[in-house]
Protein backbone atom coordinates (compact mmCIF):
# COMPACT_ATOMS: atom_id res chain seq x y z
CA UNK A 1 0.00 0.00 0.00
CA UNK A 2 1.41 3.33 -1.08
CA UNK A 3 1.87 5.48 2.87
CA UNK A 4 2.20 8.29 0.39
CA UNK A 5 -1.33 8.47 0.26
CA UNK A 6 -3.27 10.55 2.22
CA UNK A 7 -5.59 8.79 4.86
CA UNK A 8 -8.42 9.83 7.65
CA UNK A 9 -8.31 8.99 10.85
CA UNK A 10 -12.14 8.36 12.33
CA UNK A 11 -13.11 8.59 15.32
CA UNK A 12 -16.51 8.36 16.50
CA UNK A 13 -18.28 7.24 13.16
CA UNK A 14 -22.07 7.07 14.31
CA UNK A 15 -22.18 9.47 17.03
CA UNK A 16 -23.53 12.27 14.55
CA UNK A 17 -24.82 10.78 11.71
CA UNK A 18 -23.59 13.53 8.96
CA UNK A 19 -20.73 14.90 11.78
CA UNK A 20 -17.85 12.86 10.59
CA UNK A 21 -14.76 14.35 10.28
CA UNK A 22 -11.23 13.38 9.14
CA UNK A 23 -8.26 14.06 11.38
CA UNK A 24 -5.99 14.20 8.59
CA UNK A 25 -6.81 16.31 5.46
CA UNK A 26 -4.40 18.01 2.85
CA UNK A 27 -4.99 21.76 4.25
CA UNK A 28 -5.43 24.99 2.48
CA UNK A 29 -4.25 27.57 5.37
CA UNK A 30 -3.17 31.87 4.64
CA UNK A 31 -2.10 33.97 6.76
CA UNK A 32 -4.61 36.86 6.18
CA UNK A 33 -3.36 40.45 7.06
CA UNK A 34 -5.43 42.55 8.64
CA UNK A 35 -4.21 45.76 8.89
CA UNK A 36 -4.49 46.22 5.11
CA UNK A 37 -7.77 48.34 3.97
CA UNK A 38 -10.16 46.47 2.79
CA UNK A 39 -13.86 47.28 1.91
CA UNK A 40 -16.92 45.53 3.97
CA UNK A 41 -17.73 42.89 1.64
CA UNK A 42 -13.94 42.82 -0.28
CA UNK A 43 -12.73 39.41 1.60
CA UNK A 44 -15.85 37.66 1.31
CA UNK A 45 -16.35 38.37 -2.83
CA UNK A 46 -12.53 37.92 -3.27
CA UNK A 47 -10.87 35.50 -1.12
CA UNK A 48 -13.11 31.86 -1.84
CA UNK A 49 -11.43 31.73 -5.42
CA UNK A 50 -8.12 30.92 -3.14
CA UNK A 51 -9.71 27.72 -2.09
CA UNK A 52 -7.79 28.64 1.57
CA UNK A 53 -9.99 26.14 4.26
CA UNK A 54 -8.46 27.78 6.67
CA UNK A 55 -7.45 32.16 7.69
CA UNK A 56 -5.07 33.16 10.13
CA UNK A 57 -6.05 36.55 11.14
CA UNK A 58 -2.98 38.30 11.98
CA UNK A 59 -1.27 38.98 14.40
CA UNK A 60 -2.87 39.36 18.14
CA UNK A 61 -0.85 39.46 21.07
CA UNK A 62 -1.54 39.12 25.23
CA UNK A 63 -0.05 40.93 27.64
CA UNK A 64 1.22 39.68 31.30
CA UNK A 65 -2.19 40.71 32.99
CA UNK A 66 -4.32 38.32 30.57
CA UNK A 67 -6.00 40.78 28.31
CA UNK A 68 -5.75 40.47 24.53
CA UNK A 69 -5.75 42.90 21.76
CA UNK A 70 -5.19 42.75 17.96
CA UNK A 71 -3.88 44.83 15.25
CA UNK A 72 -6.45 47.37 13.45
CA UNK A 73 -8.94 46.18 16.47
CA UNK A 74 -10.39 43.90 14.27
CA UNK A 75 -11.61 41.73 16.83
CA UNK A 76 -13.00 44.56 18.78
CA UNK A 77 -16.98 44.46 18.55
CA UNK A 78 -17.66 47.95 17.49
CA UNK A 79 -20.40 50.02 19.03
CA UNK A 80 -23.50 49.87 16.12
CA UNK A 81 -23.39 52.51 13.61
CA UNK A 82 -25.87 53.34 11.06
CA UNK A 83 -23.56 54.71 8.26
CA UNK A 84 -20.60 53.76 9.14
CA UNK A 85 -18.71 50.43 11.47
CA UNK A 86 -14.82 49.88 10.97
CA UNK A 87 -13.76 48.28 7.93
CA UNK A 88 -10.94 45.14 10.04
CA UNK A 89 -13.48 43.90 11.88
CA UNK A 90 -16.71 44.44 9.17
CA UNK A 91 -15.04 42.71 6.67
CA UNK A 92 -13.69 39.21 8.27
CA UNK A 93 -16.84 38.88 10.20
CA UNK A 94 -18.56 39.27 7.14
CA UNK A 95 -16.34 36.41 5.16
CA UNK A 96 -17.06 33.98 8.23
CA UNK A 97 -20.43 34.71 7.72
CA UNK A 98 -20.73 34.10 4.27
CA UNK A 99 -18.87 31.58 3.85
CA UNK A 100 -19.35 29.34 7.12
CA UNK A 101 -16.62 26.32 5.96
CA UNK A 102 -13.96 28.22 6.08
CA UNK A 103 -12.20 28.21 9.30
CA UNK A 104 -10.78 31.72 10.76
CA UNK A 105 -8.45 31.41 13.37
CA UNK A 106 -6.38 34.04 15.66
CA UNK A 107 -2.86 34.46 14.84
CA UNK A 108 -0.89 35.32 18.11
CA UNK A 109 2.59 36.60 18.39
CA UNK A 110 4.75 36.67 15.05
CA UNK A 111 8.37 38.55 15.58
CA UNK A 112 6.59 41.97 15.76
CA UNK A 113 4.19 40.53 18.89
CA UNK A 114 7.24 38.31 20.30
CA UNK A 115 7.40 40.16 23.76
CA UNK A 116 4.11 37.75 24.72
CA UNK A 117 6.65 34.80 25.24
CA UNK A 118 7.87 36.49 28.15
CA UNK A 119 4.59 36.56 29.96
CA UNK A 120 4.04 32.93 30.21
CA UNK A 121 7.01 32.26 33.08
CA UNK A 122 4.16 32.14 36.34
CA UNK A 123 1.24 29.14 36.50
CA UNK A 124 -0.64 32.36 37.80
CA UNK A 125 0.13 34.19 34.42
CA UNK A 126 -0.46 31.60 32.42
CA UNK A 127 -3.44 30.78 33.61
CA UNK A 128 -5.11 34.37 33.06
CA UNK A 129 -3.93 34.52 29.56
CA UNK A 130 -5.32 30.60 29.13
CA UNK A 131 -8.99 31.69 29.92
CA UNK A 132 -8.65 34.76 28.36
CA UNK A 133 -8.14 32.92 25.05
CA UNK A 134 -10.63 30.26 25.75
CA UNK A 135 -13.37 33.28 26.18
CA UNK A 136 -12.02 34.66 22.58
CA UNK A 137 -12.88 31.44 21.18
CA UNK A 138 -16.29 31.16 22.89
CA UNK A 139 -17.13 35.34 22.24
CA UNK A 140 -20.14 35.47 19.94
CA UNK A 141 -19.12 38.43 17.24
CA UNK A 142 -22.42 40.38 15.74
CA UNK A 143 -22.22 40.20 11.78
CA UNK A 144 -23.12 44.19 10.40
CA UNK A 145 -24.18 44.03 6.92
CA UNK A 146 -25.67 46.26 4.61
CA UNK A 147 -28.42 45.47 1.65
CA UNK A 148 -29.34 42.39 3.65
CA UNK A 149 -32.93 41.11 2.35
CA UNK A 150 -35.39 41.89 4.98
CA UNK A 151 -35.90 38.15 5.42
CA UNK A 152 -32.28 38.42 6.99
CA UNK A 153 -32.24 40.94 9.67
CA UNK A 154 -31.80 39.02 12.92
CA UNK A 155 -33.77 40.55 15.15
CA UNK A 156 -35.55 44.27 15.26
CA UNK A 157 -34.69 46.62 12.27
CA UNK A 158 -32.35 48.97 13.99
CA UNK A 159 -33.02 51.79 11.34
CA UNK A 160 -36.60 52.44 9.93
CA UNK A 161 -37.21 54.30 6.74
CA UNK A 162 -40.18 56.84 7.07
CA UNK A 163 -41.30 55.42 10.10
CA UNK A 164 -42.72 52.54 7.58
CA UNK A 165 -40.00 50.19 6.42
CA UNK A 166 -36.54 48.98 7.62
CA UNK A 167 -34.08 50.91 5.90
CA UNK A 168 -32.01 47.90 4.37
CA UNK A 169 -29.21 50.25 2.52
CA UNK A 170 -27.47 50.80 6.38
CA UNK A 171 -26.02 48.49 8.22
CA UNK A 172 -28.11 45.84 10.31
CA UNK A 173 -27.88 42.77 12.48
CA UNK A 174 -27.28 39.53 10.33
CA UNK A 175 -26.37 37.01 13.05
CA UNK A 176 -23.28 36.07 14.78
CA UNK A 177 -19.92 34.84 13.80
CA UNK A 178 -17.54 32.76 16.12
CA UNK A 179 -13.82 32.19 16.09
CA UNK A 180 -12.67 28.47 15.38
CA UNK A 181 -8.54 28.39 17.07
CA UNK A 182 -5.59 29.86 17.75
CA UNK A 183 -2.23 29.98 15.84
CA UNK A 184 0.35 30.09 18.27
CA UNK A 185 3.06 32.07 15.90
CA UNK A 186 6.11 30.87 17.91
CA UNK A 187 9.30 32.82 16.97
CA UNK A 188 11.89 35.28 18.21
CA UNK A 189 14.36 37.56 16.28
CA UNK A 190 16.55 35.71 19.64
CA UNK A 191 16.64 31.64 19.98
CA UNK A 192 13.60 30.58 21.65
CA UNK A 193 14.82 29.00 25.28
CA UNK A 194 13.78 25.39 26.64
CA UNK A 195 12.00 27.15 29.26
CA UNK A 196 10.10 29.39 26.46
CA UNK A 197 9.05 25.96 25.04
CA UNK A 198 8.17 24.67 28.64
CA UNK A 199 5.88 27.64 29.35
CA UNK A 200 4.47 27.51 26.34
CA UNK A 201 3.75 23.54 26.46
CA UNK A 202 2.00 24.66 29.43
CA UNK A 203 -0.07 26.88 28.17
CA UNK A 204 -1.65 25.05 25.45
CA UNK A 205 -2.48 22.13 28.19
CA UNK A 206 -4.71 24.31 30.00
CA UNK A 207 -6.13 25.50 26.72
CA UNK A 208 -6.76 22.41 25.33
CA UNK A 209 -8.24 21.79 28.96
CA UNK A 210 -11.16 24.63 28.32
CA UNK A 211 -11.62 24.43 25.26
CA UNK A 212 -11.71 20.84 24.36
CA UNK A 213 -11.28 19.46 20.82
CA UNK A 214 -13.92 21.41 19.24
CA UNK A 215 -11.46 24.59 18.38
CA UNK A 216 -8.45 24.02 16.53
CA UNK A 217 -4.69 24.65 18.20
CA UNK A 218 -1.93 25.04 15.38
CA UNK A 219 1.29 25.75 15.83
CA UNK A 220 3.50 28.07 13.39
CA UNK A 221 7.73 27.59 13.86
CA UNK A 222 11.03 28.54 11.70
CA UNK A 223 11.92 26.42 8.86
CA UNK A 224 15.52 24.89 11.02
CA UNK A 225 13.26 24.19 14.37
CA UNK A 226 13.49 20.96 14.22
CA UNK A 227 17.17 20.50 12.36
CA UNK A 228 19.35 18.90 14.65
CA UNK A 229 20.77 21.29 16.68
CA UNK A 230 24.40 20.63 15.89
CA UNK A 231 23.61 22.11 12.55
CA UNK A 232 24.62 25.15 13.79
CA UNK A 233 28.13 23.95 13.09
CA UNK A 234 28.84 24.96 9.04
CA UNK A 235 30.70 21.89 8.38
CA UNK A 236 27.71 19.98 9.59
CA UNK A 237 25.47 18.67 6.41
CA UNK A 238 23.78 15.51 7.39
CA UNK A 239 19.85 16.22 8.55
CA UNK A 240 20.66 19.61 7.86
CA UNK A 241 17.91 21.88 5.73
CA UNK A 242 19.96 24.90 5.69
CA UNK A 243 23.44 24.71 4.56
CA UNK A 244 24.67 28.23 4.17
CA UNK A 245 28.42 28.88 5.09
CA UNK A 246 27.08 30.67 8.19
CA UNK A 247 24.18 29.19 9.72
CA UNK A 248 21.16 29.77 11.80
CA UNK A 249 20.38 30.25 15.39
CA UNK A 250 17.07 28.42 15.42
CA UNK A 251 18.70 24.75 14.70
CA UNK A 252 16.49 22.05 17.03
CA UNK A 253 15.27 24.88 19.48
CA UNK A 254 11.66 24.18 19.31
CA UNK A 255 12.44 19.64 18.74
CA UNK A 256 11.74 18.87 22.22
CA UNK A 257 8.15 20.74 22.54
CA UNK A 258 7.12 19.01 19.03
CA UNK A 259 7.51 15.59 20.20
CA UNK A 260 5.68 16.84 23.90
CA UNK A 261 2.67 18.66 22.02
CA UNK A 262 2.46 16.57 18.75
CA UNK A 263 -1.16 15.56 20.30
CA UNK A 264 -2.02 19.00 21.49
CA UNK A 265 -2.08 20.43 18.03
CA UNK A 266 -4.37 20.04 15.42
CA UNK A 267 -1.46 21.01 12.84
CA UNK A 268 1.56 23.05 12.75
CA UNK A 269 2.95 25.17 9.99
CA UNK A 270 6.71 25.32 9.25
CA UNK A 271 7.73 28.55 7.83
CA UNK A 272 10.00 26.92 5.02
CA UNK A 273 10.94 30.18 3.53
CA UNK A 274 12.85 33.59 4.54
CA UNK A 275 15.83 30.88 4.26
CA UNK A 276 17.36 31.68 0.74
CA UNK A 277 17.55 29.81 -2.52
CA UNK A 278 19.57 27.08 -1.18
CA UNK A 279 17.04 25.82 1.24
CA UNK A 280 16.30 22.30 1.95
CA UNK A 281 12.73 22.57 2.47
CA UNK A 282 12.50 18.64 2.00
CA UNK A 283 14.61 17.97 4.48
CA UNK A 284 13.01 20.76 7.14
CA UNK A 285 9.64 18.78 6.65
CA UNK A 286 11.32 15.19 7.07
CA UNK A 287 12.91 16.35 10.79
CA UNK A 288 9.42 17.87 11.63
CA UNK A 289 7.81 14.94 10.88
CA UNK A 290 10.05 12.68 12.43
CA UNK A 291 9.84 15.15 15.99
CA UNK A 292 5.77 15.28 15.86
CA UNK A 293 5.30 11.54 14.64
CA UNK A 294 3.05 12.16 12.15
CA UNK A 295 3.82 14.05 9.00
CA UNK A 296 -0.26 14.28 8.14
CA UNK A 297 -0.45 17.50 10.78
CA UNK A 298 2.37 18.80 8.62
CA UNK A 299 2.11 21.96 6.68
CA UNK A 300 4.66 23.33 4.38
CA UNK A 301 5.21 27.11 3.82
CA UNK A 302 5.19 29.01 1.12
CA UNK A 303 5.32 32.95 0.29
CA UNK A 304 3.78 34.99 -2.25
CA UNK A 305 5.88 38.22 -0.58
CA UNK A 306 9.54 39.05 -1.35
CA UNK A 307 11.60 36.57 1.39
CA UNK A 308 14.80 37.30 2.79
CA UNK A 309 17.52 35.08 1.22
CA UNK A 310 21.12 34.75 2.94
CA UNK A 311 22.38 36.78 -0.98
CA UNK A 312 19.74 39.44 -0.51
CA UNK A 313 15.62 39.66 -1.00
CA UNK A 314 14.22 37.87 -3.14
CA UNK A 315 10.65 36.00 -4.71
CA UNK A 316 10.13 32.85 -5.05
CA UNK A 317 9.18 31.83 -8.64
CA UNK A 318 5.56 30.06 -9.07
CA UNK A 319 7.05 27.17 -10.28
CA UNK A 320 8.89 26.76 -7.40
CA UNK A 321 5.85 26.97 -5.07
CA UNK A 322 3.28 24.64 -7.41
CA UNK A 323 6.16 21.82 -6.96
CA UNK A 324 6.66 22.55 -3.53
CA UNK A 325 3.01 22.22 -3.06
CA UNK A 326 2.77 19.26 -5.50
CA UNK A 327 5.11 18.00 -2.93
CA UNK A 328 4.06 17.84 0.18
CA UNK A 329 0.72 15.93 -1.49
CA UNK A 330 2.52 13.23 -3.23
CA UNK A 331 4.82 12.70 0.31
CA UNK A 332 1.64 12.00 2.59
CA UNK A 333 2.00 15.77 4.51
CA UNK A 334 -1.17 17.83 5.92
CA UNK A 335 -1.04 20.78 2.93
CA UNK A 336 0.54 24.02 2.57
CA UNK A 337 -0.15 27.43 4.43
CA UNK A 338 0.92 30.66 2.58
CA UNK A 339 2.09 34.21 3.59
CA UNK A 340 0.14 35.82 2.85
CA UNK A 341 -2.96 37.19 1.63
CA UNK A 342 -3.58 41.22 2.73
CA UNK A 343 -0.62 43.34 2.05
CA UNK A 344 1.73 42.51 -0.35
CA UNK A 345 5.18 43.34 -1.19
CA UNK A 346 4.61 43.30 -4.65
CA UNK A 347 1.43 45.37 -4.95
CA UNK A 348 -0.46 42.72 -6.04
CA UNK A 349 -3.79 43.06 -6.55
CA UNK A 350 -5.74 40.96 -3.51
CA UNK A 351 -8.06 38.70 -6.45
CA UNK A 352 -4.50 38.34 -7.81
CA UNK A 353 -3.41 37.21 -4.50
CA UNK A 354 -6.08 35.11 -4.18
CA UNK A 355 -5.88 33.09 -7.68
CA UNK A 356 -2.36 32.45 -7.01
CA UNK A 357 -3.06 31.01 -3.88
CA UNK A 358 -5.86 29.05 -5.75
CA UNK A 359 -3.02 27.55 -8.28
CA UNK A 360 -0.88 26.21 -4.99
CA UNK A 361 -4.17 24.29 -3.83
CA UNK A 362 -4.93 22.99 -7.11
CA UNK A 363 -1.38 21.69 -7.76
CA UNK A 364 -1.87 19.87 -4.09
CA UNK A 365 -4.80 18.33 -4.80
CA UNK A 366 -3.90 17.31 -8.65
CA UNK A 367 -0.66 15.42 -6.87
CA UNK A 368 -3.04 14.29 -4.01
CA UNK A 369 -5.67 12.80 -6.51
CA UNK A 370 -2.88 11.78 -8.99
CA UNK A 371 -1.34 9.49 -5.88
CA UNK A 372 -5.07 8.46 -4.60
CA UNK A 373 -5.60 6.67 -8.17
CA UNK A 374 -6.45 2.73 -7.57
CA UNK A 375 -3.65 1.10 -8.96
CA UNK A 376 -1.46 3.37 -9.49
CA UNK A 377 2.69 3.25 -9.04
CA UNK A 378 3.51 2.48 -4.83
CA UNK A 379 7.64 4.26 -4.08
CA UNK A 380 8.38 3.73 -7.91
CA UNK A 381 6.69 0.42 -8.21
CA UNK A 382 3.58 -1.24 -9.31
CA UNK A 383 3.10 -3.26 -6.68
CA UNK A 384 0.76 -6.97 -6.94
CA UNK A 385 -2.82 -6.67 -5.74
CA UNK A 386 -4.30 -8.56 -3.33
CA UNK A 387 -7.85 -9.52 -2.92
CA UNK A 388 -9.34 -9.61 0.99
CA UNK A 389 -11.22 -13.22 0.91
CA UNK A 390 -12.36 -14.98 3.01
CA UNK A 391 -9.86 -18.09 3.25
CA UNK A 392 -10.53 -22.16 3.86
CA UNK A 393 -10.97 -22.55 7.53
CA UNK A 394 -11.75 -26.32 7.57
CA UNK A 395 -8.52 -27.25 8.78
CA UNK A 396 -8.82 -24.47 11.88
CA UNK A 397 -8.89 -20.62 12.27
CA UNK A 398 -7.00 -18.54 10.06
CA UNK A 399 -5.34 -15.14 11.14
CA UNK A 400 -4.51 -12.51 8.75
CA UNK A 401 -3.29 -8.71 9.08
CA UNK A 402 -5.20 -6.10 6.69
CA UNK A 403 -3.20 -2.61 6.04
CA UNK A 404 -4.64 1.03 5.77
CA UNK A 405 -3.03 3.87 5.38
CA UNK A 406 -3.49 5.37 8.76
CA UNK A 407 -4.49 2.20 10.84
CA UNK A 408 -4.87 -1.64 10.49
CA UNK A 409 -6.91 -4.59 11.89
CA UNK A 410 -6.61 -8.33 12.51
CA UNK A 411 -8.79 -10.67 11.05
CA UNK A 412 -9.28 -14.14 12.61
CA UNK A 413 -11.44 -16.16 10.40
CA UNK A 414 -13.07 -19.12 11.99
CA UNK A 415 -16.08 -21.09 12.26
CA UNK A 416 -18.68 -21.40 14.93
CA UNK A 417 -17.60 -24.99 15.96
CA UNK A 418 -14.12 -23.64 16.21
CA UNK A 419 -15.38 -20.22 18.24
CA UNK A 420 -16.24 -22.73 21.26
CA UNK A 421 -12.76 -23.18 21.80
CA UNK A 422 -9.99 -20.87 23.02
CA UNK A 423 -7.89 -18.90 20.78
CA UNK A 424 -5.70 -15.89 21.68
CA UNK A 425 -4.54 -12.77 19.59
CA UNK A 426 -1.02 -11.46 20.73
CA UNK A 427 0.88 -8.87 19.35
CA UNK A 428 4.95 -9.12 20.21
CA UNK A 429 3.73 -11.77 22.92
CA UNK A 430 1.03 -9.64 24.66
CA UNK A 431 -2.55 -10.23 24.68
CA UNK A 432 -4.82 -8.40 21.91
CA UNK A 433 -8.27 -10.48 21.97
CA UNK A 434 -9.74 -13.79 22.08
CA UNK A 435 -12.54 -16.43 21.33
CA UNK A 436 -14.11 -19.01 23.83
CA UNK A 437 -17.24 -20.32 24.08
CA UNK A 438 -18.49 -19.08 20.95
CA UNK A 439 -18.00 -15.62 22.12
CA UNK A 440 -15.14 -12.69 21.23
CA UNK A 441 -13.78 -10.98 23.56
CA UNK A 442 -12.14 -7.25 22.83
CA UNK A 443 -13.12 -7.81 19.39
CA UNK A 444 -16.49 -7.77 17.52
CA UNK A 445 -17.72 -10.64 14.50
CA UNK A 446 -18.88 -10.40 11.16
CA UNK A 447 -20.67 -13.35 9.95
CA UNK A 448 -19.87 -14.20 6.18
CA UNK A 449 -22.36 -15.78 3.84
CA UNK A 450 -20.31 -19.07 3.72
CA UNK A 451 -21.19 -19.60 7.58
CA UNK A 452 -17.44 -18.38 8.43
CA UNK A 453 -16.99 -15.31 10.96
CA UNK A 454 -14.39 -12.80 10.96
CA UNK A 455 -13.36 -11.34 14.26
CA UNK A 456 -11.79 -8.21 14.18
CA UNK A 457 -9.50 -5.85 16.58
CA UNK A 458 -8.87 -2.50 15.26
CA UNK A 459 -5.48 -0.84 15.68
CA UNK A 460 -4.96 2.90 15.65
CA UNK A 461 -1.54 3.44 13.49
CA UNK A 462 0.42 4.30 17.15
CA UNK A 463 -0.61 0.74 18.56
CA UNK A 464 1.93 -1.04 16.15
CA UNK A 465 4.90 -0.86 13.02
CA UNK A 466 5.53 -2.45 10.01
CA UNK A 467 7.68 -5.55 11.55
CA UNK A 468 5.79 -6.35 14.73
CA UNK A 469 4.60 -9.93 15.16
CA UNK A 470 0.76 -11.72 15.30
CA UNK A 471 0.23 -15.05 16.49
CA UNK A 472 -2.97 -17.16 17.23
CA UNK A 473 -2.76 -19.84 19.90
CA UNK A 474 -4.60 -21.99 21.21
CA UNK A 475 -4.97 -23.22 24.79
CA UNK A 476 -3.42 -26.28 25.86
CA UNK A 477 -0.62 -25.92 22.65
CA UNK A 478 2.54 -24.76 23.22
CA UNK A 479 3.74 -23.17 20.60
CA UNK A 480 1.67 -20.20 17.96
CA UNK A 481 -0.59 -21.96 15.81
CA UNK A 482 0.59 -19.15 13.17
CA UNK A 483 2.30 -16.32 12.98
CA UNK A 484 2.29 -13.20 10.84
CA UNK A 485 5.04 -10.26 10.26
CA UNK A 486 2.76 -7.12 10.00
CA UNK A 487 4.09 -5.31 6.84
CA UNK A 488 3.00 -1.67 4.62
CA UNK A 489 3.38 -3.17 1.49
CA UNK A 490 0.56 -4.08 0.54
CA UNK A 491 -2.16 -3.08 -2.31
CA UNK A 492 -5.78 -4.92 -2.40
CA UNK A 493 -8.45 -5.33 -5.25
CA UNK A 494 -10.53 -4.65 -2.83
CA UNK A 495 -9.55 -0.33 -3.38
CA UNK A 496 -10.62 -0.82 -6.99
CA UNK A 497 -13.89 -0.72 -6.06
CA UNK A 498 -15.32 2.93 -7.58
CA UNK A 499 -16.52 2.68 -11.09
CA UNK A 500 -17.53 6.67 -11.38
CA UNK A 501 -18.74 9.62 -9.24
CA UNK A 502 -20.93 11.61 -10.45
CA UNK A 503 -21.42 15.47 -8.75
CA UNK A 504 -22.56 18.04 -10.90
CA UNK A 505 -22.62 21.59 -8.84
CA UNK A 506 -26.42 22.82 -8.18
CA UNK A 507 -27.23 19.28 -8.90
CA UNK A 508 -27.49 18.27 -5.16
CA UNK A 509 -26.96 14.58 -5.06
CA UNK A 510 -23.97 12.89 -5.24
CA UNK A 511 -23.54 9.75 -6.87
CA UNK A 512 -21.36 7.29 -6.71
CA UNK A 513 -20.84 3.62 -8.83
CA UNK A 514 -19.22 0.67 -7.04
CA UNK A 515 -17.91 -2.44 -8.98
CA UNK A 516 -20.97 -4.89 -8.02
CA UNK A 517 -18.76 -8.00 -7.13
CA UNK A 518 -17.10 -5.62 -4.60
CA UNK A 519 -20.26 -3.87 -3.00
CA UNK A 520 -21.34 -7.28 -1.88
CA UNK A 521 -18.60 -8.31 -0.32
CA UNK A 522 -17.95 -7.65 3.40
CA UNK A 523 -16.14 -4.45 2.79
CA UNK A 524 -17.32 -1.25 4.16
CA UNK A 525 -16.75 1.75 1.66
CA UNK A 526 -17.84 5.30 3.00
CA UNK A 527 -18.51 8.24 0.84
CA UNK A 528 -17.49 11.84 2.35
CA UNK A 529 -17.96 15.40 0.49
CA UNK A 530 -15.65 17.70 2.03
CA UNK A 531 -15.09 15.63 4.58
CA UNK A 532 -18.56 15.16 6.45
CA UNK A 533 -20.08 11.98 6.25
CA UNK A 534 -22.58 11.01 3.08
CA UNK A 535 -23.53 7.63 3.04
CA UNK A 536 -22.07 4.10 2.67
CA UNK A 537 -21.91 0.26 2.17
CA UNK A 538 -21.14 -2.78 3.51
CA UNK A 539 -21.72 -6.09 2.21
CA UNK A 540 -23.97 -5.66 -0.49
CA UNK A 541 -26.15 -3.07 1.52
CA UNK A 542 -26.23 0.58 1.48
CA UNK A 543 -26.80 2.84 4.22
CA UNK A 544 -28.06 7.08 4.37
CA UNK A 545 -28.36 6.39 0.21
CA UNK A 546 -30.35 4.99 -2.34
CA UNK A 547 -29.37 2.08 -4.71
CA UNK A 548 -29.80 1.39 -7.96
CA UNK A 549 -28.51 -1.99 -8.62
CA UNK A 550 -29.26 -2.65 -12.45
CA UNK A 551 -26.87 0.76 -13.33
CA UNK A 552 -24.83 0.49 -15.98
CA UNK A 553 -21.28 -0.51 -14.68
CA UNK A 554 -21.78 -1.39 -11.44
CA UNK A 555 -24.23 -0.59 -8.37
CA UNK A 556 -25.30 2.82 -8.15
CA UNK A 557 -25.20 4.79 -4.34
CA UNK A 558 -26.88 8.18 -4.33
CA UNK A 559 -27.90 10.45 -2.01
CA UNK A 560 -29.02 14.49 -1.72
CA UNK A 561 -26.49 17.13 -0.89
CA UNK A 562 -25.70 20.66 -1.58
CA UNK A 563 -22.53 20.78 -3.59
CA UNK A 564 -20.91 23.46 -5.26
CA UNK A 565 -18.14 23.49 -8.08
CA UNK A 566 -14.21 22.16 -6.32
CA UNK A 567 -15.85 20.41 -3.51
CA UNK A 568 -14.47 16.84 -3.18
CA UNK A 569 -15.65 13.94 -3.20
CA UNK A 570 -13.92 10.83 -1.45
CA UNK A 571 -14.79 7.16 -1.02
CA UNK A 572 -12.90 5.07 1.90
CA UNK A 573 -12.58 1.50 2.27
CA UNK A 574 -12.56 1.58 5.92
CA UNK A 575 -12.31 -0.75 8.65
CA UNK A 576 -15.06 -2.53 10.82
CA UNK A 577 -19.12 -2.29 9.93
CA UNK A 578 -21.74 0.27 10.00
CA UNK A 579 -22.61 0.96 13.75
CA UNK A 580 -18.88 -0.11 14.78
CA UNK A 581 -16.70 2.74 15.63
CA UNK A 582 -14.31 3.19 12.43
CA UNK A 583 -10.81 4.79 12.74
CA UNK A 584 -8.56 2.44 10.22
CA UNK A 585 -8.68 3.78 6.38
CA UNK A 586 -8.12 4.04 2.79
CA UNK A 587 -8.55 6.91 0.73
CA UNK A 588 -9.66 4.48 -2.30
CA UNK A 589 -11.03 7.18 -4.93
CA UNK A 590 -10.98 10.98 -4.73
CA UNK A 591 -13.45 13.41 -6.96
CA UNK A 592 -13.94 16.81 -7.27
CA UNK A 593 -17.43 18.41 -8.39
CA UNK A 594 -17.96 19.91 -11.71
CA UNK A 595 -20.08 22.93 -12.66
CA UNK A 596 -23.60 21.88 -13.60
CA UNK A 597 -26.83 23.44 -14.66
Amino acid sequence: MNKKLMALLLGGLFTAQAGLTHAAENRVVSYLTMWTSYSATELSEKLPVSKTDTFLLSFGEWSADGSVTFSENALTPPEWDTYYLPTPYVSWTTLKHDHPDKKVMVAFGGQTYESIWSHLDNPEQREKIAQSLASLLEKPFPVYKKNLKLTEVVGECHQMEWESSCNLNNYQYAGDVYLDGIDFDFEKANRLTETENQNLLALVSRLRELVGNKKLLSLTTYHVGADPENCANPSVMEQCSYIEPSRSSHHGEVTNLLKKSSKLFDFFNVMTYDAGKNFRYQVAMENYAKAIGDKSKVLVGATINQQWGPEGPFVETEENNLERASWQAKNGYGGIFVWALGQSTQNLPLTTQAEYVGRLADAAASALQEENKPGGETEGNISESIALTVPDVTQGPVLSWVDYQKGGEIRLYTTDQDMQDHYTVKLNGNYVYSVDGGTAYYSYKVENDDNVNTIIHQFTPDEFKPGDLLTLHKEGHADALQTITIGDDVRYSDDDAVVAVSALANSEKVTVTLNKALYSKANRYIVLLNGNYLMESFAGNAYYASVNREATGGVELSTSARIKAGDKIEVLRASGKPGVQGYSTSVIHTAYATAGN
